[in-house]
């Protein structure tokens, strides 16, 4: 079986770790609840920090270079997650970009469909470099798809 073909079947088994609690958001979607274990993310930085963060073994809710949008981490579900071009890649400016992907036992304060926020530092787990493309192919593909206004609370 091809790493693609592999990776897919992977995310689609995740994705029926996702449970509809019945209530609905403030926004006005419904409400999931999912492991984090049972989650896979996506976060797009420059190629130049990709490997930084490898060293570290960390996304930092601090980080020592110049950060984009909300305090905290931000990454997006592989499994249930949307692209969103305006939240997710715009701030990244000129240079070479590119997507991490991983797993972590941290757990996220909240996730909506363009992103999931950590208010500190995320642990990550087999954390994989590729290019931004194809991490936002992977969000394009994403096997559990919730509408607009969803919130994901992990546990």
């Amino acid at each position: 079986m091809s790493e693609r073909i592999a990776n897919h079947v992977a995310r689609v088994f995740l994705a029926e770790k996702l449970k509809d609690t019945g209530e609905e958001s403030f926004y006005g979607g419904p409400i999931y609840r999912m492991n984090v274990r049972d989650d896979e993310f996506v976060h797009f930085t420059y190629a130049d920090r990709a490997q930084e963060i490898l060293d570290s073994g960390k996304l930092l809710a601090d980080p020592p270079y110049k950060k984009f949008g909300l305090a905290g981490v931000q990454a997006v579900s592989t499994v249930w997650g949307h692209y969103s071009s305006g939240v997710q890649v715009t701030h990244l400016k000129g240079g070479d970009k590119v997507a991490i992907v991983f797993q972590t036992p941290d757990v996220p304060d909240i996730g909506y469909p363009e992103e999931v926020i950590w208010k500190s530092d995320v642990r990550l787990v087999r954390p994989k470099v590729l290019h931004i493309f194809k991490g936002v192919k992977m969000l394009l593909r994403t096997p559990e798809k919730v509408p607009e206004g969803s919130v994901v609370q992990y546990k």
